[in-house]
């Protein structure tokens, strides 16, 4: 889903952020084409399949598969550092503050 945002919209049009409290869960997004299960390893109720103790305690926190998959989606298209930096800080900085324009 990263890429295709990157793709369509561009890396000077995105900002990055997060979905906060649930990215400091340890657990997994599993996509299915266009939607996705949300794996974690304690029982709340969206978490009806759970999978084997072995997985789950090889679950990292949310926020780090973000970053992992966002990585791999800049990586693919060969994005720049600066391009990047926009994503991160920027864009958020250009329209906080227009005047202090960063690019």
């Amino acid at each position: 889903m990263q890429r295709n945002a990157l793709e369509c919209i561009g890396p000077e049009r995105i900002l990055y952020g997060t979905d906060n409290p649930i990215f400091y869960m340890r657990g997994r997004r599993q996509w299915h084409g266009r939607s996705y299960v949300n794996r974690c390893s304690y029982p709340f109720h969206f978490n009806k399949d759970r999978e084997s103790p072995e997985v789950e305690a090889t679950y990292t926190l949310y926020m780090y598969e973000a970053l992992k998959a966002l990585r791999a989606a800049c990586d693919d298209l060969g994005l720049e550092r600066h391009q990047i930096e926009k994503l991160f800080h920027g864009n958020a900085a250009r329209l906080i503050c227009p005047e202090h324009d960063l690019t």
